[in-house]
């Protein structure tokens, strides 16, 4: 069954503990944040795929790569007319070996050696890699298993050596990831309605706590406070969609939830630094 232009996966004809889908279209309603261990691996075929990791919104084009470590917290926001498509591969960290394959320990690598992959890679090798990947998958060749697997030390390899984060080191799974649950509602009503005003004594009330647990739980947790948070993440929609340079300033202030064009500039500003209108002129100039 297809969901949200999803295709499932293609790739069961074999041992391999691999999964590869293929993603059209914008997604109907928001992704909800979720973690998982599995590696997430998005290869970018056309259009723009916009993710929050940790907070963070990510654009990813053409050629480019996203990277979900293992417990990342991560959400897919839909967006209107971001029509995209991607492929996407999921990966045990027991990938190798379930495989017999001994030589790399993707479980070690992050969960021991804690090593983090950045978020987003801008990597022709490894783009070139991905693709030979698919092109092994849809093969007749009796040795894509085998192909498959080579291609994925090669790329673990690059990977390793190339594109790891400041971060490598830190505990992949801290402890305050238990009280994400708890204020996932919030998180979820904020990234729905990022264009309403949303108080903390009523996200509070969504996830079924008292307004101080709630305020003390959510900065621990996302590292600022709910009306912080909110402000960010309507700034970082709004400088996606100033950077694409098919609406007006007004326009965009309008779809972020703000029916002063003033008072936006100047959230706008305090947060990103700039005015609405460098980051628009200077995305005209790309």
């Amino acid at each position: 069954m297809d969901i949200g232009g999803n295709i499932p996966c293609k790739y069961n004809n074999t041992a391999l503990p691999l999964g590869i889908y293929r993603f059209t279209s914008s997604p109907v309603s928001d992704q909800p944040s979720c973690w998982h261990e599995d590696l997430e691996i998005k290869l970018i075929v056309s259009g723009t795929t916009i993710v929050v990791v940790d907070s963070e919104i990510i654009k990813a084009t053409e050629g480019e790569i996203l990277f979900i470590n293992p417990y990342q917290i991560h959400s897919m926001p839909a967006f209107k007319g971001n029509d995209k498509l991607y492929n996407m591969f999921t990966l045990p960290l027991d990938f190798f070996h379930r495989t017999g394959i001994q030589a790399l320990d993707l479980r070690k690598a992050f969960m021991e050696d804690k090593l983090r992959i950045c978020n987003l890679i801008r990597s022709p090798k490894l783009t070139e890699i991905l693709k030979g990947i698919l092109d092994a998958e849809n093969s007749d060749s009796k040795y894509r298993q085998q192909r498959i697997l080579g291609l994925f030390l090669e790329f673990f390899s690059i990977l390793f050596e190339e594109e790891t984060t400041e971060g490598s080191g830190a505990d992949p799974i801290p402890e305050m990831m238990k009280n994400y649950y708890l204020i996932e509602p919030a998180l979820k009503h904020i990234h729905a309605n990022f264009n309403q005003k949303n108080n903390s004594e009523q996200l509070a009330k969504l996830c079924k706590i008292s307004f101080s647990y709630f305020c003390r739980v959510f900065k621990q947790v996302m590292g600022m406070t709910a009306t912080d948070y909110q402000n960010e993440y309507r700034m970082q929609i709004a400088d996606i969609l100033l950077k694409s340079n098919k609406q007006s300033v007004t326009e965009i202030a309008n779809i972020v939830g703000f029916e002063d064009r003033a008072y936006f500039c100047r959230c706008y500003k305090h947060y990103k630094g700039v005015s609405p209108r460098q980051t628009k002129k200077a995305g005209q100039t790309r």
